[in-house]
């Protein structure tokens, strides 16, 4: 799998220019299975969400704050992305597949949404699902509101 190679500086300038209405996002859909069903958000202010909704370990509304140099890094990794030039779904057509949806958003009018199943997305839009499916992994989630 290719890197992003994203020097120091360009990730402090970054970080700086994140504000709180900035975020990143990740949501896995359902499957005919037991996948995970989530949305997980990045704000720019290093603060996250949870939204564990079926088959995870536990179910609710999660907050927690995020490391600030994984922060950084996520942010830089998406700020790096052509937005503009990528589909707005890239799908199978299989209905058993889970869809990633991915939203990077750099103010109130200006969100970009994509929609994959799979690994059927460009090289950039995986590096990012992964990142943000470490942060999941290595947040210290406190529970904010129990499950519908």
């Amino acid at each position: 799998m290719a890197a992003f190679f994203i020097s120091c500086h360009s990730i402090k300038k970054v970080c700086k220019k994140a504000r709180n209405d900035n975020y990143i996002s990740i949501e896995q859909t359902a499957c005919f299975g037991k996948c995970p069903i989530y949305k997980l958000t990045v704000y720019g202010s290093g603060s996250a969400s949870l939204d564990a909704r079926r088959f995870m370990d536990s179910l609710g509304v999660f907050e927690a704050k995020v490391n600030s140099d994984t922060l950084c890094m996520a942010f830089a990794e998406a700020k790096k992305c052509k937005w503009g030039t990528y589909d707005e779904e890239y799908l199978s057509g299989y209905s058993d597949m889970p869809t990633t949806v991915i939203q990077y958003s750099t103010g109130k009018n200006d969100t970009c949404t994509v929609r994959f199943e799979g690994k059927r997305a460009p090289i950039e839009l995986l590096l990012i699902t992964e990142r943000l499916k470490s942060i999941k992994e290595a947040a210290k989630w406190k529970l904010k509101s129990e499950s519908i």
